[in-house]
């Protein structure tokens, strides 16, 4: 018997040829839902020359296919391949030397490599050149040097040749690569008469990261194959396109709330939004007084006692614990709601990440030792993370350039939230009021409820990633 199949790749990935891969919506293309509903997978490395990122890419991947389809159980009018970044570029430039693709996503590619050189990236203003000239593009030197390397090394500039279907994904906060590059590739597609789609999810940045982005482009890429490698009937996306006023109610029947589908909610819910917020704020004023009254009268007795010499000291009753500021929420409770900015200057809400689950963890100062130690553990850990469904969120004080500058030098795959109002600090127990000068070292798991599983009031830095592995349900591991 034949099968459809699915190549992904990205540069050496055969490291992972054992591990175990979860069911989950995201970026790419998950191996388990394909391989569950009847495709192949090939995960094919590459090896490169310099100078020739492009054809080396050719050469590994198509000679692995054509292996495969002689073996005889592979539909050689059914093979698909996906890449995101530099698979991205890579399947982008794919397409242009071969036909034996029956389909193609590229996701936030490189299209065009000589004004990608002349960019930064936005989300640290680092230039882009040195990764051109001298690591992952590999051309070896600079456009004056090797002109001709450059050219014929970008899809743009043979996208004539195209016969193959390409979806593209590029979103407009992408710090990485810039989203513009996604937009010249396709605009050249559809210029030239070629099947092509693009897709931007608003304010994502170079990977998705709201759980209602990730299912919805999901069920898009398997759509998208099932139509081209299996002869499913196009969906409506495909054949019509979406109209900008229906891109939000268009995605309605394929999100879990109103909310998540990004539907502006009724002014009967936003005005009950608006009563409990305030009633939680009530609620959480009403603790602070009471901690304060607590804390005077325990100053108090503590004083009289202390004055009366001979008297018997009064028994003061021990202060009942207070869930307020300062105070890390409690097991089983809701998660206490934030809305911050990272170091993209990109928005993240818990209600982002209802659905999975959430790691935040506070530490006090970027780019410190204790900090980097910690940061790197969670991001050696990060595959692990990422296969239980558990997004990473790191918290500071610190602005957007110290943060950004942290993220950058340790390459840290999760986004660092600013919290220089200390707001989410003192919400999370990090801080216990807006004049702290650091957070402290705590952390919080949150599950795909918003309800808090674990907290530690105490971190150890070197141990931390393998702890809250450690944590996560049985079912997870």
């Amino acid at each position: 018997k034949e099968y459809p199949m699915m190549v992904y790749f990205y540069e050496k990935l055969s490291q992972n040829l054992h591990r175990y891969v979860g069911p989950s919506a995201g970026t790419s293309p998950n191996a388990a839902y394909y391989v569950s509903n009847g495709y192949l997978w090939f995960m094919p490395d590459i090896v490169y020359e310099v100078g020739y990122p492009g054809p080396s890419c050719v050469k590994c991947v198509v000679s692995g296919v054509q292996h495969l389809i002689q073996q005889g159980f592979v539909d050689k009018d059914a093979v698909g391949a996906a890449g995101h970044s530099w698979g991205g570029y890579q399947t982008a430039f794919l397409v242009t030397r071969t036909n034996i693709f029956k389909a193609v996503e590229s996701g936030a590619p490189v299209s065009n490599m000589l004004s990608a050189y002349g960019g930064i990236r936005y989300d640290s203003g680092m230039s882009r050149q040195f990764q051109y000239e001298q690591t992952q593009s590999r051309i070896g030197g600079s456009p004056w040097q090797y002109p001709m390397r450059y050219t014929e090394n970008s899809p743009i500039h043979f996208a004539d040749k195209v016969q193959t279907p390409v979806l593209i994904l590029h979103n407009d906060k992408d710090g990485a690569v810039p989203w513009t590059q996604g937009i010249e590739y396709f605009v050249a597609l559809k210029r030239l008469g070629k099947e092509a789609y693009l897709f931007n999810y608003n304010g994502e940045a170079h990977g998705l990261r709201k759980s209602a982005n990730k299912r919805d482009w999901t069920r898009r890429m398997a759509e998208y194959f099932d139509h081209h490698l299996r002869g499913a009937e196009a969906p409506a996306w495909m054949a019509e396109g979406v109209p900008y006023r229906d891109r939000a109610t268009e995605k309605l029947p394929h999100a879990r709330s109103y909310i998540e589908a990004h539907v502006k909610p009724s002014e009967r819910l936003l005005a009950l939004e608006s009563a409990a917020e305030a009633a939680a704020d009530e609620r959480a004023e009403e603790r602070r007084r009471s901690r304060a009254e607590a804390s005077a009268a325990e100053a108090s007795a503590g004083e009289a006692s202390a004055g009366s010499v001979g008297e018997p000291k009064q028994a003061v009753a021990p202060a009942k614990k207070s869930s307020g500021p300062g105070t890390l929420p409690d097991i089983g409770e809701d998660a206490p709601t934030f809305s911050l900015l990272d170091e993209a200057d990109i928005e993240h809400q818990l209600a982002d990440y209802r659905g999975q689950k959430l790691l935040v963890w506070f530490y006090p100062k970027a780019d410190t030792p204790g900090c980097t130690l910690q940061g790197c553990g969670l991001r050696d850990e990060f595959k692990q993370f990422e296969d239980h469904g558990v997004a990473v969120l790191g918290v500071s004080f610190d602005d957007a350039r110290a943060n950004t500058n942290f993220r950058t030098k340790h390459r840290f795959p999760f986004p660092l939230l600013c919290d220089q109002e200390r707001s989410m600090a003192i919400a999370y127990g990090a801080a216990d009021d807006a004049k702290a000068a650091y957070a402290r070292r705590i952390a919080v798991l949150i599950d795909e409820r918003g309800k808090v599983v674990k907290s530690w009031d105490r971190v150890n830095p070197r141990s931390f990633a393998a702890e809250a592995l450690a944590a996560l349900p049985q079912s997870q591991r």
